[in-house]
């Protein structure tokens, strides 16, 4: 407790009279009291300072007509009103004297609300100071306090943590805040999820600064971090999918750059819907900024840019807010007459009563806004009272009473150099960029030296026509252009050398694209793709290059909306080559509606050609997309049994050796899939031998994913376990173990572990146990991170169901194929393998719960559809042909069960050899419990007839 709780008197030094009585009153009770003397406007804040507010019980806001203009008051008052919300109601921590008529300048509302201390005509000391007993009385000696993460900037993107100069606009900053946290008074306050608002103002205004300047000034609320998305050139009209993909790539890279979380090939929801998960159980609230939004989005696209998690406050920038949208919305106005005062100030200190009319008039002829008047602040600047002022609002009168010519007479003024830097800069997006895309772009082609870049960029910043920005880390000083200079820009060198530059930014822009690219480079290769000044073919690379760096970066869903971005740009002149690309990352992404409509409209091109080449690999796309389906009879026709790929071979020898790999290793899924395994292991092992182990997004991943698949069923679980665990290793060592192969793979080493419990004749052990329960673990995984819809989430779940059952756990097994069924059908179709296998898992659950009627209905309704979607020999149709014989015999009907389950050894044994179907041993460990004894010795001597006294291979 503190003895002599300490009040933080708040005010502006324009008010010293009045607060020096108030702290007179305030002693004389024996009330101690802070009261700041030697911070200047503008100046940083002090860490005495900051102590200073957190040691006090109170803080006392003499809030004047000019309080709301300095930083330094506005810091204190937000500092304490956070604080003095964790501790309660915010109101019993802070109070305000007002000295003015009216209370319109006090922000938040909430402080009018309470009920502020006037302080006008013959101001009530006593009764203030009463106000200010009876608060610190209930505060009971108990400070402020620090907010939880005070010095640890790093929870902040960079981009906010930038020196700037940012005048006024409090009142709207805290009507943000307002919006985002749902009012500001409760003192318990449970999160809500989708906490959102929109900040809306005409372009120029000022709506990222005052982002930046929120993000900043309130990061003590946030302390899970802050960080900030660009959909860079918003006031482009831009489509659906053009919009959420540019979401995706900046999400992508905020979730690894701020709060630590890899999301590789995921698309655009479902990163989203893990980053929401990861936050909420951080249980820090986090503020994420989407900035420069494009109009016209509808409610459904809004949705998706907003992070779904209690703990995440979202906050847009945009011109118009969206009516039908149920999101809070702050209109961002132009400065006051006393905010405009206080930014002319900086240049001009005493201001009488002529000066500030000036000030007004000029104010309001640009709207407020506080670029335009930095511009005119700029333009003032050589003179230094009045009459340069008046003079230069005469010369207003005799220009285009537009805006921009103001902007642009002073980028006219610039040197040759810096207007050839502004001119590279405003053909790229409205982000920021490193300073040495310009040097190398201009430089490079010898427009201007190193030493003139350098010196125009400092030109320019002198002018306030370029701001500093952060670039990425390792890529030097950044800046950033604003729109209105932008179109100055544009204004002032004309169309032909505009267009100009905008060329030399393409091929600078494109020179970068790569592994150490800066992080808003996407932004401008898009913004320059959609630029009709680059040539078509340039304008194309550069599309590439950006998808070929999301492919790279193992990130299959943006390297199929960059290709995707490129065939929109050639319409109907499409590429076979982009076409082609778009399909391979589509079934890497799991999307074969895309891949099969891709890869259909190339091979139909193809074959009206003659181009064989284009025509394979558009088939092989088309199988593979067949196969995502469970559509193998159509895979089968369109590649795998087409006459033109049995004549001419699956390995073509034009193909490159990586496409070769690649073509091998979906062929060995591929027979896989279709139960021959026996193809499947040769397929596979010819080809690992000549896939070097290298990055995630090279071929060994999946080929060695392949082969511990292969090795399982062929017997050699151990090493297959081996192989699948170096696949996640592979993945944790590029910090990469949430992409969907690591997590296959850990899904098959899981597997591997159930086969040893199995082989080890260990069904109710604590090791059987442990299997069954990891397997469950990964399907709740699986479920979180891509989806509980998503194909490798209902295959564990199956996998799950099927050890549940194996471990004498039929009712378990049924509980989770309650759900699991009815999603696969919605999910992947009635009659897909997979959902198949679910109801055959089912039918033996049924067998197993001695339900010989159910089971045979189940089994008899599947069979027949195995057969016909997998082959009467795939494992899976021999697993339920036989546990219907069991079901029969249960019925009573032995002929039949004699005549099904020595089909199945037959077919087993002349198609498999004698491999251990782990299926086939659980349900004879099955018919021995549930049998009779005679029918059961029976029914297996049929096997026996079958291997004829061979043996079998040991796992």
């Amino acid at each position: 407790m503190n003895s002599s709780p300490t009040v933080f008197l708040s005010y502006t030094w324009s008010d010293l009279a009045a607060v020096g009585r108030i702290e007179r009153a305030l002693r004389k009770r024996g009330i101690a009291v802070f009261r700041d003397t030697d911070t200047p406007e503008f100046d940083r804040i002090t860490d005495g300072l900051a102590a200073a507010v957190d040691g006090s019980a109170l803080l006392l806001a003499f809030y004047s007509r000019r309080y709301p203009t300095r930083y330094a008051c506005q810091w204190e008052l937000t500092r304490a009103f956070l604080a003095a919300r964790r501790l309660g109601n915010p109101l019993d921590r802070v109070l305000v004297v007002n000295p003015e008529s009216g209370d319109s300048h006090i922000a938040p509302i909430e402080l009018t609300d309470a009920g502020y201390v006037k302080w006008r005509d013959k101001p009530d000391v006593d009764r203030l100071v009463q106000r200010v007993v009876d608060k610190l009385a209930q505060a009971d000696g108990v400070p402020l306090g620090p907010p939880s993460k005070p010095d640890d900037l790093a929870r902040l993107d960079p981009r906010v943590l930038l020196p700037r100069r940012f005048v006024g606009r409090y009142r709207e900053l805290w009507a943000v805040h307002s919006a985002l946290h749902g009012g500001l008074l409760s003192a318990v306050r449970k999160p809500h999820p989708h906490a959102v608002a929109v900040l809306k103002a005409p372009r120029g205004m000022g709506k990222t600064s005052a982002a930046e300047h929120y993000a900043f000034l309130f990061r003590d609320a946030y302390p899970g971090g802050v960080a900030w998305l660009s959909l860079a050139g918003g006031g482009v009209s831009l489509d659906d999918d053009t919009v959420v993909a540019r979401f995706s790539v900046e999400l992508r890279r905020a979730a690894a750059d701020r709060f630590g979380l890899d999301l590789p090939d995921l698309d655009a929801d479902r990163m989203r819907a893990v980053l929401g998960d990861h936050l909420s159980r951080r249980g820090e609230d986090v503020l994420v900024v989407v900035d420069d939004l494009p109009p016209g989005l509808s409610p459904a696209v809004l949705d998706r840019l907003v992070v779904p998690s209690a703990r995440v406050h979202t906050l847009l920038t945009a011109r118009t807010a969206t009516p039908d949208w149920p999101a809070a919305s702050v209109e961002l106005g132009g400065l006051s007459d006393v905010e405009a005062e206080a930014l002319f100030q900086t240049e001009w200190p005493e201001l009488d009563d002529t000066d500030r009319a000036t000030v007004h008039r000029l104010s309001r002829q640009y709207g407020g806004n506080p670029f335009l008047l930095t511009a005119a602040l700029h333009a003032l600047s050589a003179g230094h009272r009045t009459g340069a002022a008046e003079d230069f609002t005469g010369r207003l009168d005799e220009l285009v009473a537009e805006e921009l010519d103001l902007v642009t007479a002073s980028v006219r003024a610039r040197s040759r150099a810096a207007l050839l830097v502004l001119g590279f800069a405003a053909a790229l997006a409205q982000a920021p960029f490193p300073a040495d895309l310009v040097s190398d772009g201009l430089v490079g082609e010898q427009r201007a030296t190193t030493s003139e870049v350098a010196a125009a960029l400092a030109e320019l910043a002198e002018h306030s026509l370029v701001h500093r920005a952060h670039a990425g880390r390792g890529h030097g000083q950044g800046w950033r252009l604003h729109a209105l200079v932008a179109d100055a820009a544009h204004r002032a060198l004309g169309p032909e050398t505009t267009d100009d530059l905008a060329r030399t930014a393409a091929r600078a822009i494109a020179a970068r694209v790569g592994d150490s690219a800066p992080p808003h480079l996407h932004l401008h290769v898009v913004h320059l793709a959609a630029n009709q000044a680059v040539p078509v073919e340039e304008r194309l690379e550069l599309l590439r290059s950006q998808a070929a760096v999301h492919e790279r970066d193992g990130d299959a869903p943006a390297a199929r909306d960059a290709i995707r971005e490129a065939i929109r740009l050639t319409g109907h002149r499409w590429r076979s080559e982009d076409m082609l690309t778009s399909a391979r990352m589509a079934v890497a992404a799991a999307d074969p509606e895309i891949a099969l409509a891709h890869a259909s409209l190339v091979l139909e091109r193809s074959r009206a050609n003659g181009d064989k080449r284009s025509e394979f690999r558009a088939r092989f796309l088309a199988a593979a997309a067949h196969d995502l389906r469970g559509h193998y009879h159509r895979a089968n026709e369109v590649f795998h049994e087409h006459p033109d790929v049995v004549a001419h071979g699956t390995f073509p020898t034009w193909l490159s050796q990586a496409q070769r790999h690649e073509i091998r290793v979906a062929k060995a899924a591929a027979l896989r899939h279709r139960g021959d395994h026996r193809a499947a292991i040769t397929t596979i092992t010819a080809v690992y031998p000549d896939i070097r182990r290298d990055a995630p997004d090279s071929q060994w991943p999946a080929a060695t994913l392949e082969l511990a698949r292969e090795r399982m069923f062929n017997g050699e679980t151990k090493q297959a376990r081996l192989d699948a665990d170096a696949v996640v290793a592979l993945f944790e060592e590029a910090g990469k173990s949430g992409h969907r192969l690591a997590k296959e793979a850990a899904a098959v080493a899981a597997e591997a572990d159930l086969v040893v419990a199995f082989t080890d004749l260990n069904l109710t052990g604590e090791r059987w146990r442990t299997a069954t329960d990891r397997i469950g673990a990964l399907a709740l995984d699986s479920a979180s991170w891509f989806g509980p819809d998503n194909a490798h989430t209902l295959h564990l779940r199956v996998l799950h169901a099927q050890a549940l059952l194996d471990s004498s756990d039929p009712a378990g097994s049924l509980r989770v194929l309650a759900d699991t069924d009815g999603r696969i059908e919605a999910t992947l179709g009635a009659d897909h393998p997979l959902r198949l296998r679910a109801r055959s898992v089912a039918g033996r659950a049924r067998f197993a719960q001695r339900s010989w009627a159910h089971a045979y209905e189940i089994l008899g309704d599947v069979l027949p559809r195995q057969v016909d979607a997998l082959g009467l020999t795939h494992p899976d149709s021999l697993v339920t042909r036989f546990a219907l014989g069991l079901a029969a015999a249960g019925n009573g009907d032995k002929v039949e069960a004699l005549s099904l389950v020595a089909h199945t050894w037959r077919l087993q044994a002349t198609t498999h050899g004698w491999w251990r179907e782990n299926a086939l041993e659980a349900l004879v460990h099955q018919a021995i419990v549930v049998l009779p004894g005679p029918l059961f010795r029976l029914l297996m001597s049929l096997k026996r007839a079958a291997v004829g006294g061979r043996g079998r291979k040991q796992t």
